[in-house]
């Protein structure tokens, strides 16, 4: 059904073919809001990307049709933490078990995916999306663990004015002294969200409880999951 092929680049037609399918991907994903994942954006020189394809169409006025059907990025980290990976389905081709497929396929072995060397992997499914949940369960015996669970809260703005967040800050307890050189909690305005936003440990109940006092709802979840060792780290 796949057929897939590691790069440390592309040429100029597949470069076109790999950004189109993710430029759809952004547009059909946008309202749900998950994150946007395109080959312009910074990402470290020796990363590896995999490019998923179906196999080739052999039926008539279709021969040779091969589409990309996703797309995956592995990006060391300079300090030798656990490799980010993003990952995009083509949004036609969702919910026919590619990445299921593909990780039966490739292994979980992260010492095996590009040649990166890397011992570790993590991934953020942003919203939770129900089909992480399945690959979670599905792949959990091969070494697929869940690493943190963070609420999006969203507090809606009463004018259109900038806000002072020293005040918010100030009000939520132990957010302020931690805020600093590793920081582990942040909040943040864009005009675009029409809102605060802030993202909460799930397990610090004290702080996600004073966040709702003060007018944030929860908007959603957001899933790290881990492969490999991953060290306890502050981010």
């Amino acid at each position: 059904m796949i057929t897939y092929s590691w790069r440390a680049g592309f040429d100029a037609g597949e470069e076109r073919e790999v950004g189109e399918m993710l430029a759809a991907a952004a547009s059909a994903d946008a309202e749900a809001g998950f994150p946007a994942v395109s080959l312009s954006e910074p990402y470290p020189d020796d990363a590896r990307h995999l490019v998923v394809r179906l196999l080739p169409d052999v039926r008539p006025g279709h021969e040779g049709s091969s589409p990309v059907a996703a797309y995956l990025r592995v990006e060391t980290d300079p300090d030798g933490r656990a490799a980010t990976v993003r990952y995009v389905v083509r949004p036609e081709f969702r919910s026919r078990g590619i990445s299921t497929l593909l990780v039966e396929t490739i292994g979980l072995d992260p010492g095996t995916w590009g040649g990166t060397g890397v011992s570790a992997l993590r991934i953020w499914a942003r919203g939770d999306h129900p089909a992480a949940q399945r690959m979670a369960r599905r792949f959990e015996s091969a070494g697929i663990r869940t690493a943190r669970r963070e609420w999006q809260l969203l507090a809606p703005l009463r004018d259109s004015g900038s806000p002072d967040l020293s005040g918010l800050v100030s009000r939520l307890p132990g957010l302020a002294e931690r805020v600093g050189p590793e920081i582990s909690e942040a909040v943040w305005y864009d005009p675009r969200e029409h809102g605060l936003r802030i993202a909460v440990d799930a397990e610090d109940r004290a702080l996600a409880r004073t966040c709702r006092l003060l007018g944030f709802r929860h908007d959603r979840t957001d899933i790290e999951y881990t492969v490999g060792p991953v060290p306890a780290e502050v981010t």
